[in-house]
């Protein structure tokens, strides 16, 4: 990816806007896209009838669209996803409108996960140099590898069978991209430290602190995925992008 300072941040969810995130939304998308963001994670779950949709979760989605008649983890029709407002305001992107963009602008980069539908995935979008997709365990990173996704990202969970297990792992799947949660971050610098050494790229979500943000960076040359940290305000001597 270019070395532009935009690459080490990703719109987590679309991004956030007016206080609210997990919008996954379109106006999300266009506010983060004013931010200067050029990378971009939307979840994606299949709908009732097949399509995927650019949603978190059921629960939180109906509740939050006022959805809710029907089991509250059960599927909605792509097309009442599509036409929902968010918080009575936000409608969620579609993977119309992400094709959209992504193809008239080459900049973009796209990052998703909640599904394991790698082929539809890959059928949905036309884009596929510029998708990341995170994998949870070994065998749908395999799975992802074999459905011929190029950007496959290895997700690092709690590094419960020790850090040479875990490094041991990425190696011999040949990792080029691994994605973890801040806790466990930073409860294992060492073994980030060695990743880093290898050339394995770090995505590290979700951080919204600039000097978490920063040390990060500095050390790993970390991607963050943030809600709310805009990165192309002016920030303090001791935020350095290098």
């Amino acid at each position: 990816m270019p070395p532009d300072k935009s690459y080490h941040f990703i719109a987590h969810e679309g991004g956030g806007i007016d206080g609210h995130t997990y919008t996954n939304s379109i106006e999300a998308f266009e506010r983060s896209r004013k931010d200067g963001f050029t990378m971009f994670e939307f979840d994606l779950l299949m709908s009732s009838d097949n399509k995927l949709v650019a949603v978190h979760d059921w629960p939180s989605f109906r509740k939050n669209t006022g959805n809710i008649s029907g089991e509250i983890n059960s599927p909605i029709p792509h097309a009442v996803v599509n036409t929902s407002l968010m918080h009575q305001k936000y409608r969620p992107i579609t993977t119309d409108e992400i094709n959209d963009f992504f193809q008239k602008d080459p900049a973009l980069y796209l990052i998703t996960d909640k599904s394991n539908e790698f082929s539809k995935i890959l059928n949905t979008f036309e884009f596929h140099d510029r998708i990341f997709v995170e994998c949870f365990g070994e065998l749908n990173f395999i799975r992802a590898v074999f459905s011929g996704v190029k950007r496959p990202m290895f997700s690092i969970g709690n590094v419960n069978l020790g850090e040479n297990i875990e490094l041991a792992k990425i190696l011999l799947l040949n990792v080029k991209y691994v994605t973890v949660g801040d806790s466990s971050y930073f409860k294992h610098p060492k073994l980030f430290d060695e990743l880093h050494s290898r050339g394995i790229k770090i995505f590290l979500y979700t951080l919204n602190d600039k000097d978490k943000i920063a040390n990060a960076i500095k050390r790993h040359d970390a991607i963050i995925y943030t809600d709310d940290f805009v990165f192309n305000q002016p920030q303090e001597n001791t935020f350095n992008f290098n």
